[in-house]
C-alpha cells in the first residue's frame, strides 16, 4: 500500500506549524506539509478559486441563508489542494489533517485499521462527530451527517471525485466530506475508538471552527455546541430529497 500523510497548515501560524510537524515525525509516515490558502489575506491575495455565493447560500439556509465565511473558503480551498497533490503524487492512500490534529495511535495500529477496512472504502475518519453506530468491533458507520475534517484517509479514487464535487465551491470542507459520505457518493467509516484528536484552542486558524465544548443560548436554554448540533442533525437529515440536492 502505497501511503502518505499531508497536513495543511497555515504559514503565518508558525507554533502551530511545529506542533503539526511534530505530530506528523510521531506518527512516522511519509508526509508533505500544505501551505493553507490564507482567508485573514487582503481580497487583492485571496482567490476565490469557483466559488458560488448562490450555491452556497442554498445549501446552508439552515444556518441563515449566508453563504461560506472567508475562512470557510480558504479551508475549502485547503483540502481541495490537498487532493489535487494525492492526486498528483499517485499515492495509493492518503492521511490528510489539519494543523491542530493530535494522533491517538502509531503507525502500525492506523496501517492495520486501513488494511482492515471493507472493500471499496473511499473515507476513513480518525476524528469524527455526529450520530453514529457500530458497523464493526474497530469501525462505525454514520446515521447523520459526520462532521469535522481535522484527520482523516482518503483513497486515490476519493480524492478524485472530490475535486469533481467541489466545482462549483460552495461546501466547507468538513460538510462537502461528510454529506457525500451520508447520501452515499463516498463510502465513509470511522474509527472506535476514534484514532485522532484535536488541540481544544477553541478556535481554528484554518478553518475559524468553534470547539465544540462552546455553548449557545436559544431562548433562555444553554445547550452544547455537540448537543445542537445533533438536534439539527436529526431535524435536518431525515429527508433523502434534501440531501439529493447537495449535486
Amino acid at each position: 500500500m502505497n501511503i502518505k500523510s499531508y497536513v495543511i497548515s497555515l504559514e503565518r501560524a508558525s507554533e502551530r506549524r511545529r506542533q503539526a510537524l511534530v505530530e506528523q515525525e510521531r506518527l512516522g509516515l511519509p508526509f508533505q506539509s500544505i501551505a493553507a490558502i490564507d482567508g485573514a489575506k487582503s481580497p487583492s491575495d485571496f482567490v476565490l478559486e469557483g466559488y458560488s455565493e448562490e450555491q452556497g447560500r442554498k445549501l446552508r439556509n439552515i444556518y441563515g441563508k449566508r453563504g461560506l465565511s472567508r475562512n470557510e473558503q480558504a479551508c475549502a480551498l485547503s483540502h481541495l489542494k490537498v487532493y489535487r497533490q494525492i492526486i498528483e503524487d499517485g499515492v495509493d492512500v492518503a492521511v490528510v489533517s489539519e494543523d491542530d490534529a493530535v494522533f491517538l495511535c502509531k503507525q502500525d495500529a492506523l496501517l492495520q485499521a486501513i488494511r482492515s477496512l471493507p472493500d471499496g472504502w473511499d473515507v476513513f475518519y480518525l476524528y469524527h462527530r455526529g450520530d453514529i453506530e457500530r458497523a464493526d468491533n474497530n469501525l462505525v458507520s454514520f446515521r447523520s451527517v459526520p462532521g469535522s475534517a481535522v484527520s482523516y484517509v482518503v483513497t486515490n479514487a476519493a480524492a478524485r471525485k472530490l475535486v469533481d464535487l467541489a466545482s462549483p465551491l460552495r461546501l466547507a470542507a468538513d460538510a462537502l466530506l461528510g454529506r457525500a459520505v451520508f447520501i452515499g457518493l463516498l463510502e465513509g467509516y470511522g474509527a472506535f475508538p476514534l484514532l485522532a484528536s484535536h488541540q481544544d484552542a477553541g478556535m481554528s486558524l484554518l478553518s475559524g471552527r468553534v470547539s465544540s465544548s462552546r455553548t449557545v443560548s436559544i431562548k433562555g436554554w444553554l445547550l452544547s455546541r455537540s448537543m445542537l448540533t445533533r438536534k439539527l442533525s436529526f431535524l435536518f437529515t431525515k429527508s433523502n430529497s434534501y440531501f439529493c440536492r447537495l449535486w
